[in-house]
């Protein structure tokens, strides 16, 4: 068999695999999580004590494209070694797609899990800089897990915050669209990893637990849309959404 038929077959075992072991609410386990703790596949179990008939409504769309395509609204970028440097924004990744695009004021230092827009007046105001985790701990252990979920969560309930709070600034087109990206996702990912990767089912485990408190705390929920660059993370992501959108 080729080189190219075997890939073929491992995706798809690799999806098939995932389809059929992530589901909204698993009966048959008490464990919210896969064996090596990469994949989170009892959903309902993981995100814990939520008003999910209230958070549905807002579950991001997905997008497969560049974050800094994004057309309209507020985009964000999971800064890491960009922050506090003191110089323009330069890095690697999905931050450094978004710095070469718009031109953008020195991110001042802000604390992991914390957000800022750009102080710059141009179009790039609209670009929300959170300040991502770095992701560390064994998968397999629960404390380790909590923790990165409690991170991730973090990280959007505060993004949340601060585009309520800087919305005003900008432009009419992008007050009511927030477009997020997986942070701590890949460079950031650490031993949570799947696939060179952050599984999407912990990116929306988060989410939705970030959107809940935000909702109990007055915080308004604006548009929310999801970008993914990689097809596979994407149809990784069309997966765990597909499960949600059927989740009672």
């Amino acid at each position: 068999m080729s080189d190219n038929l075997i890939h073929l077959f491992r995706n798809i075992s690799i999806v098939h695999t995932i389809k059929m072991n992530i589901h909204c609410i698993d009966h048959m386990s008490n464990s919210p999580f896969s064996d090596d703790g990469l994949i989170i596949t009892n959903l309902k179990l993981a995100w814990g004590d939520t008003n999910f008939d209230l958070i549905k409504t807002h579950i991001p769309n997905i997008v497969q494209d560049a974050i800094q395509n994004a057309p309209f609204g507020a985009i964000q970028d999971p800064a890491g070694s960009a922050i506090g440097t003191g110089h323009k924004p330069g890095g690697g990744g999905a931050s450094g797609a978004i710095y070469a695009k718009f031109k953008l004021k020195p991110i001042p230092n802000i604390p992991q899990g914390s957000s800022i827009f750009n102080s710059t007046t141009n179009i790039g105001k609209k670009i929300l800089h959170s300040h991502s985790y770095v992701l560390s701990g064994n998968p397999t252990n629960e404390t380790d897990r909590n923790i990165v979920i409690q991170n991730i969560k973090e990280t959007y309930l505060n993004a949340l915050i601060e585009f309520n709070n800087g919305k005003y600034n900008l432009e009419i087109v992008d007050k009511d669209i927030l477009n997020l990206v997986p942070v701590s996702a890949s460079i950031y990912g650490g031993t949570f990893v799947y696939n060179g990767h952050l599984h999407p089912s912990y990116t929306f485990v988060a989410l939705i637990k970030a959107i809940d408190e935000a909702i109990k705390n007055g915080v308004p929920i604006p548009k929310l849309n999801i970008y993914y660059y990689d097809k596979t993370v994407k149809n990784y992501a069309d997966d765990v959404k597909r499960i949600l959108d059927n989740c009672i």
